[in-house]
């Protein structure tokens, strides 16, 4: 296989796993709904990156036994699992004790746009043409599913939803610049288990700031089977296995492309609801989902890897 077929590969497998991450989180949104019905949003966390962060070690010393973090990082690694896990789950699961799961999942359809213009600023880079018009059109996708949700009068307590919803999103969007430093630096499962960790470790005090009362949830017997359930697939996929896809896609196609298919996290979440929480879908959900399907492929069409591809050709 010639350098150019290897190329193609990895930028294929890359798509496929950051494509992979997204189907899982647009899931774990309608997953973490069912868990703050019975947890607090911390406490709730706090156990699900646990119990990552346990899974995540124990595969990372059978993986890469010799993987350890260099002591000017272990600032930057506890800014990033701060952010990424600990701020952005909190006011994520803190939403979603406000708005139903398709519509939580709809309002993470802004960090792409968020994070091209953070970016662009961050590192100075000039939007294209096509950039606007590909995030213009993920944006008109956005509108039309939230405007198609916007069942609720206006109500304070749905505004806080969506006001926590963002200030998440925003946080994940500073995740993903900062990891950007690092990400040449240690493999995407180093890194995402070191990230959990420093999360899990932002979220301990939860438990004595929430005062949650485990024991008596238990003997309560508030549907334990089902939180359970819906914790380890948080813990095993939302979590471990979701960020390390991410994170391995991430390398390849950088931040801005890689944000592009949070798009579909909408599309799944929404999907998601409606078959497992009964939740409703009008045609203006449908419509949006088009679009940002749209906006994705458009962008994936860009092909700015084949040019090079051609530009290697042709020099040979």
């Amino acid at each position: 296989m010639g350098k150019v077929e290897k190329m193609k590969n990895s930028i294929l497998l890359s798509k496929i796993s950051i494509m992979f991450s997204v189907i899982i989180w647009g899931v774990a949104i309608v997953s973490l709904k069912v868990i703050v019905t019975y947890f607090p949003p911390m406490t709730a966390n706090f156990i699900r990156f646990s119990l990552a962060s346990i899974i995540l070690i124990i595969l990372l010393r059978v993986l890469e036994p010799k993987s350890k973090i260099d002591k000017k990082d272990l600032l930057i690694i506890l800014k990033t699992g701060a952010l990424g896990i600990s701020v952005y789950y909190y006011f994520e699961s803190l939403g979603l004790l406000y708005v139903d799961a398709s519509t939580a999942g709809l309002i993470s359809g802004t960090i792409p746009i968020m994070t091209l213009f953070v970016d662009s600023i961050v590192n100075k880079k000039r939007l294209s043409t096509i950039d606007i018009f590909i995030f213009s059109l993920s944006t008109t996708g956005i509108f039309l599913i939230v405007y198609g949700n916007l069942e609720f009068k206006y109500g304070i307590s749905q505004l806080y939803g969506y006001i926590f919803m963002v200030i998440g999103c925003f946080s994940w969007v500073i995740y993903t610049i900062f990891t950007k430093k690092l990400e040449k630096k240690y493999s995407s499962l180093s890194l995402i288990t070191y990230q959990s960790i420093a999360g899990s470790i932002c979220l301990a005090p939860s438990l004595l700031i929430e005062k949650f009362n485990l024991i008596s949830w238990i003997k309560e017997g508030n549907n334990i089977q089902l939180v359970i359930l819906n914790l380890l697939f948080l813990s095993i996929f939302g979590s471990a296995i979701a960020y390390y896809l991410y994170l391995y896609g991430f390398r390849k196609i950088g931040a801005s492309r890689s944000s592009l298919y949070m798009n579909l996290i909408p599309v799944v979440s929404l999907l998601a609801g409606v078959f497992i929480l009964n939740e409703s879908i009008g045609l203006n959900k449908i419509l949006g989902a088009v679009f940002i399907i749209t906006s994705v492929l458009i962008s994936d069409n860009k092909k700015l890897e084949n040019l090079k591809y051609r530009f290697i050709v042709k020099k040979v």
